[in-house]
């Protein structure tokens, strides 16, 4: 089991439903890197990279930053994606 703080309450219990090494979005010109979908549009990821994924764009973390997902440093977002099976509970609080 994984226990997140957040701000904002997402879902109580959730479980994972897909992994992507990395997603880029058109509409803000930059991507994060292992995602981990928890709940619906929800994602633990790493801090924004740009297009070619050569740098990061913003290293804010700890306070809601990131459209609604979980952002961690690349190192923590790959652990989760490494380490985390489908179907592992996810309490958000």
């Amino acid at each position: 089991m994984i226990r997140i703080a957040v701000v904002d309450d997402v879902c109580e219990v959730c479980t994972q439903l897909e992994k992507y090494l990395l997603q880029l979005s058109d509409k803000y010109n930059q991507g994060g890197k292992y995602w981990v979908q928890f709940y619906g549009d929800y994602l633990f990821h790493s801090v924004p990279y740009n297009k070619d994924q050569s740098e990061v764009v913003d290293y804010t973390l700890g306070v809601p930053a990131s459209h609604g997902c979980i952002r961690l440093k690349t190192e923590d977002a790959k652990w989760i994606y490494d380490n985390i099976e489908s179907g592992t509970k996810v309490i958000i609080n």
